[in-house]
C-alpha cells in the first residue's frame, strides 16, 4: 500500500505561479485534483453509517448524528502544516463524524462514559479510524497517481506558458 504522504518538490511554487499567471488553468487543475480524490471520499462516506452509530448520538446537538455532522470532506488548494505544504486533505466534517471515526485513537477514554462510548464503537465497527483510513487503504494508490498526473499537467501548462513568455 502507498504511504498517505507523497512529497513532490516544486508543487507549491508551481501552483502558486499558475494561480497568479493563469487563474482559470489553476481552477481547472484544482477541479482535476478534487475529482481524483472523489473515489476516496465516496469510499470513506460509504463506511459512515446513516443511522447514529450509538444510541447516545441520536439528538440534534453538536455531537448529534445527522447527514451534516457526518460528512467526509475534501480540502484542496494547499496549506502549510507541520513541516510541509498539503495539497489535498480528506477529513470528517462535524463533531459527530470525527467522534465516530477517531474515538479511541489517542486514549481508551478518560471517563467511564468515554470508555463505554469507545468500547461500543469498537465492538460494533472497528478500532479508530473507522471510515477514512480503511477507505485510504482501499483507494490511495490510484488517487495518488491521479493527483500526481493532475499536478504534472499543471506543471506542463505552467512551463509551456513560461517558455512562450521567454522566447
Amino acid at each position: 500500500m502507498a504511504s498517505p504522504v507523497v512529497r513532490v518538490r516544486g508543487v507549491q511554487e508551481t501552483m502558486r505561479d499558475l494561480r497568479r499567471i493563469e487563474p482559470e488553468i489553476y481552477k481547472q487543475s484544482m477541479r482535476e485534483i478534487k475529482a481524483a480524490v472523489k473515489p476516496l471520499q465516496a469510499e470513506a462516506q460509504s463506511r459512515v453509517p446513516t443511522d447514529p452509530p450509538l444510541s447516545g448520538m441520536a439528538h440534534s446537538g453538536r455531537t448529534g448524528w445527522s447527514k451534516r455532522n457526518a460528512r467526509v470532506g475534501i480540502n484542496t488548494g494547499g496549506r502549510y502544516s507541520k513541516g510541509g505544504w498539503i495539497l489535498v486533505k480528506i477529513r470528517m466534517n462535524g463533531a459527530a463524524g470525527s467522534l465516530f471515526d477517531m474515538a479511541g485513537r489517542g486514549s481508551a477514554g478518560s471517563t467511564p462514559q468515554g470508555q463505554a462510548m469507545i468500547a461500543g464503537l469498537n465492538a460494533r465497527y472497528r478500532a479508530a479510524s473507522r471510515a477514512i483510513w480503511p477507505a485510504a487503504e482501499a483507494k490511495l494508490d490510484k488517487v495518488q497517481r491521479d493527483v500526481i498526473k493532475a499536478v504534472d499537467r499543471a506543471a506542463l501548462v505552467m512551463n509551456t506558458k513560461l517558455k512562450k513568455e521567454w522566447i
